[in-house]
């Protein structure tokens, strides 16, 4: 009974605290937006409110995750291991290092050339691509969007969430709940349909690194260059067939490197 109720609180219960929390923070500050601007804002309509919100959405994210991460740690103090040992912050090796970073970059490539593909379908993309516009315009925004959510979503997702379902449940069913988890909490079909696929490299690298380290860089990166690096890039120049084979050959390449640090590993073992 009790390995029912972890596997539901880690696939209801965390997602639905993190909801709340984040709809709080920003609720919080679409007050504070009113009280400063002097605007009733119940009597404004949902789009008013979503505009005086927008500049400021991904900030409230970012404290509504932070509020989830510390309320996480003081639920998981009396568990036998705590919060923090589940994240196993510490180093891994640097030769995994490329490997990582060749894949996610390659997957960050190629998600880009989907979205470019896909947007038109999905109208609910629109309200999406206006907040990450207006992320570039502030230096809360971007350390938020960059470093900071990266960071706190995988001390969720990938130490709690993920930690839980793979010590009650087989490791391929832990590793698709949580990605599956992970890309509903993003609100939108065409989010959610790559980061499902980017829930699941997390999730591997995760167990790849043995190191929470390993994915949260790896979460960092994808987010730089979604949020900043291509969007910048694509502005001067973007090719659709140019971006797919550049990713694929990322991904062939961490492949690659990934075989030949195995076979070295074996040698030396």
């Amino acid at each position: 009974m009790k390995k029912f109720f972890r596997i539901i609180g880690a696939l209801i219960g965390i997602p639905i605290l993190v909801y709340f929390l984040m709809s709080m923070a920003n609720l919080f500050i679409l007050k504070l937006i009113g009280q400063i601007n002097h605007i009733n804002i119940y009597k404004e309509s949902a789009i008013q409110l979503n505009n005086l919100l927008s500049p400021y959405i991904y900030v409230g994210s970012t404290i509504g995750e932070f509020l989830a991460v510390i309320l996480l740690i003081i639920i998981y103090l009396p568990s036998n291991e705590g919060l923090i040992k589940r994240c196993k912050f510490k180093k891994f090796s640097l030769n995994k290092l490329p490997i990582i970073l060749c894949l996610i970059i390659g997957f960050s490539i190629l998600s880009i050339v989907y979205i470019h593909l896909t947007q038109g379908m999905f109208k609910s993309y629109t309200a999406v691509e206006k907040n990450l516009s207006v992320v570039h315009q502030s230096i809360l925004g971007v350390i938020g969007t960059i470093i900071l959510v990266p960071i706190f979503e995988e001390i969720i997702f990938r130490a709690t969430i993920f930690g839980t379902l793979k010590r009650n449940l087989n490791i391929i069913i832990a590793l698709v709940l949580q990605a599956l988890v992970f890309s509903i909490m993003h609100g939108n079909i065409l989010q959610m349909s790559y980061t499902f696929f980017l829930g699941l490299i997390l999730a591997l690298v995760f167990l790849y690194t043995g190191s929470l380290l390993g994915d949260i860089i790896c979460h960092i990166t994808f987010n730089l260059f979604g949020v900043l690096i291509l969007p910048i890039i694509s502005y001067f120049y973007y090719n659709s067939a140019i971006y797919i084979i550049i990713g694929a050959c990322l991904l062939f390449i961490s492949f690659i490197l990934y075989k030949k640090n195995k076979k070295s590993s074996q040698i030396f073992n």
